[in-house]
Parts: C-alpha cells; sequence; structure tokens
C-alpha cells in the first residue's frame, strides 16, 4: 500500500506538472511608469510636426460600418480602417505582451487571453458608435439617415462592453477564465493615471509662466510616487 500511494503520487506528478508563475523582473508600478511616460514622451514629438501614434485606429459614428474605422491621423491615410485597427492590435499586442514578460507572466498565455480581450472590447464601441446609439441632435439623425437613436453618444459602447462582459462571465464562463490572465485593471489603470498627470502638466505648463518648472516637477512627483 505504501509503495502503491508513492508510485500513485509521482504518477500524478508526472502527469499534472505545476505552472509556477515566475517571479516579476520589475514591479507592476515600475512597468507602469515607464509605459505611461514612453507613451507620453512619444506624443510629444507631435510638437516636432511629427506624429508618431497618428497610425491608432479612431472610430466614428456611422450608419454605414465601411466608413466608421480610420487612422488618427490622415498622415495615415493609405493604412485604411481595418490596416489601422490591425496595426493598433499588433503594437498594443506586443507592447503589452513584453510588460507581462517583466511581470513574470505566460506571454503566449497573456496574448492569447490579450486577442479575445482586444476582440470583444472594440467590437463593443464599434457596436457603441452605430448611429441607432450614439446619434444625439435631429440634425445628427438626419447626417446618418436614422429615424432614431437611444441618444448614448460613443460613449454607449461602454454599455454594450458591460453587457458583453457580463454575458461572457456567465454564459461561458470557461471562455472568461481563459481571459483572466490579460484582465489586469490595477496596470492598466496606472498606466491611465500617470498619462492623465503629464497631460495635466502639459496643460499648466501651456498656461502658466513657470510652465516648464512645474511640468518637470509633475513629473519628478510622479516619478517619486510610484518609486517610493
Amino acid at each position: 500500500m505504501i509503495f502503491s500511494g508513492v508510485g500513485f503520487r509521482k504518477m500524478s506528478e508526472a502527469t499534472i506538472p505545476l505552472q509556477a508563475a515566475e517571479p516579476p523582473r520589475f514591479s507592476e508600478d515600475v512597468v507602469a511608469l515607464v509605459l505611461g511616460l514612453a507613451v507620453f514622451l512619444l506624443s510629444l514629438l507631435s510638437l516636432t510636426g511629427a506624429n508618431p501614434l497618428g497610425w491608432l485606429v479612431t472610430t466614428k459614428v456611422w450608419s454605414d460600418p465601411g466608413a466608421a474605422l480610420a487612422p488618427a491621423s490622415k498622415a495615415y491615410a493609405s493604412l485604411g480602417g481595418l490596416g489601422s485597427l490591425l496595426v493598433t492590435y499588433l503594437v498594443l499586442t506586443a507592447v503589452l505582451s513584453a510588460t507581462a514578460y517583466l511581470l513574470g507572466d505566460n506571454v503566449r498565455r497573456f496574448a492569447l487571453a490579450f486577442t479575445g480581450v482586444f476582440a470583444i472590447a472594440y467590437a463593443s464601441w464599434f457596436v457603441g458608435s452605430s448611429a441607432h446609439l450614439a446619434a444625439v441632435t435631429p440634425a445628427d439623425q438626419a447626417k446618418f439617415g436614422v429615424s432614431w437613436s437611444l441618444k448614448l453618444t460613443n460613449e454607449g459602447g461602454y454599455i454594450v462592453a458591460l453587457l458583453a462582459g457580463l454575458a461572457v462571465a456567465n454564459l461561458f464562463p470557461a471562455f472568461a477564465e481563459r481571459l483572466r490572465s490579460a484582465v489586469r485593471p490595477e496596470l492598466y489603470i496606472k498606466i491611465a493615471i500617470v498619462l492623465l498627470g503629464a497631460s495635466i502638466a502639459t496643460t499648466v505648463a501651456s498656461k502658466l509662466t513657470l510652465g516648464s518648472s512645474l511640468m518637470l516637477r509633475g513629473l519628478a512627483a510622479i516619478v517619486e510616487a510610484y518609486l517610493i
């Protein structure tokens, strides 16, 4: 009995290997800070006339699906709406997969999960931008040729995303579990806080005489808060 128990235990350990997460190479705070500041610094290049982020996809209120998507900058018009969406997905997946690596996550699992999250999220935003949901004024309804609208603006996409999340979590729990590794609200919120802080500092800098000093102090305060 003793030997059979040992044999069963060894067989179980051999057939069901444990997948321990790797220790994080950097803390989540540091990764969020670096990523947020990198995006902010890239956006500053627009002051020189360059537009390094103009390929990002945007979604307009639409009645014709083919006219809904476009690059953020006309300089990248050659990409087209679908091309811009594809580039946005590829860049986000690459950057956030690198982030997952730095945080000790399984990169392949994260990339697959993020693909599902991105598809659901952008599909929700796309549907929420439909003129039947987003058109606000009678003039807008006439412009898009719709007779009625819920008048949610394109932020109705958030409501669609909420409904989609509830449906996935309750009707497809196994699929929801597969997406869990890409759902990192704390990381995304921290990146957003860095971007918001840098944006506010820049806005203040454009309106005050001591703007440059305030911007540097604001960025220094962000760095200090994340490193303490």
